[in-house]
């Protein structure tokens, strides 16, 4: 499914620079996990240029409102990295299309209802919180008032997590465990997957039930990494996550003992994506059916963005 910027959003989204500026801070982020789904956000080339609020150009709002990095990341996707869909626009022989009866030809929902028009599969998202595009469809008119030729209605997100369920739910499941790992590395943006993590689960048959186990605990990971404050510190509920799967005879989460620690500390050392060093990881999400281990890096801490998972096989703790 292609997804186009609904640009009219932009046009009608305000003065409320700081909070434009994070939306499309949020949008080159979710970009980066729609590309590893198949699925990039499309762009005009001349959207920097759209007038958003007083007569002021986009480009003009993010030069002033924004940080020297935070310019050069929206940058790099509004003018260099696209994806751009104008130069790939699809042709049609009476092109004049309307949303409420303004001309939107040569904007992105006209390109999504020539896109509907031959069946290509494409959704808008829009931007801001006016009411009129914080809705599931866009109702496009194709022709002229007097002469209608049809009205397309545009599938239509705005929050990026319900955009990016749908993403995930266009892709087909898991086959074998390249798969899993190429599918967990689209899914969960917050964790972070060792290079050799293939190599050490290959060695198994692939299994639907570890696949599915595997996502659970990563889904869980990342849950408890969204619970934290904006200082990311521990709020109440990264307490009560971690109280409900890091403690109990049913903890999905736990630690090797001390005993563990000792007789297989070789074992117990993987490499650690940022520095590429061995370093020793300890906690554990678990699979018992059969006995596989995914380990993990913590506890942690205000300064991680991101957990790793280094390890992903066969337990290794066995007596």
């Amino acid at each position: 499914m292609e997804v186009i910027l609904n640009d009219l959003s932009l046009e009608i989204y305000g003065r409320d620079f700081s909070s434009l500026i994070n939306d499309l801070l949020d949008l080159v982020l979710f970009n980066t996990q729609a590309k590893k789904l198949g699925s990039p956000l499309k762009c005009h080339r001349n959207v920097r240029n759209l007038f958003v609020a007083d007569n002021k150009s986009l480009i003009d709002v993010i030069g002033k409102n924004a940080s020297k990095d935070q310019r050069q990341k929206i940058f790099t996707w509004l003018d260099r990295s696209g994806p751009f869909w104008c130069e790939s626009r699809e042709e049609n022989p009476d092109d004049y299309f309307e949303l409420n009866g303004q001309d939107v030809t040569n904007r992105g929902l006209g390109e999504c209802a020539r896109k509907q028009i031959i069946d290509k599969p494409v959704a808008s998202y829009s931007l801001g919180q006016e009411k009129v595009f914080r809705v599931n469809t866009l109702c496009v008119q194709h022709g002229l008032p007097e002469e209608i030729l049809g009205l397309y209605e545009i599938q239509n997100y705005y929050e990026f997590e319900s955009l990016k369920a749908r993403l995930h739910s266009l892709l087909p499941p898991p086959q074998n465990w390249k798969d899993l790992i190429s599918y967990s590395k689209a899914q969960f943006e917050l964790l972070v997957f060792s290079d050799e993590l293939l190599g050490q689960i290959e060695q198994l048959p692939f299994s639907d039930c570890v696949a599915e186990r595997f996502l659970e605990l990563c889904k869980k990971l990342e849950e408890i990494i969204q619970s934290r404050d904006e200082k990311q510190q521990f709020s109440s509920s990264t307490h009560q996550l971690i109280e409900q799967h890091f403690h109990g005879d049913k903890a999905w989460f736990s630690d090797e003992s001390d005993q563990d620690k000792i007789d297989f500390v070789n074992q117990l050392k993987f490499k650690n994506a940022y520095t590429g060093e061995k370093e020793s990881f300890s906690y554990h999400g678990k699979i018992k059916t059969p006995q596989i281990r995914v380990y993990f890096d913590w506890p942690l801490t205000p300064a991680m963005k991101q957990i790793q998972i280094v390890y992903f096989g066969p337990k290794i703790t066995k007596h």
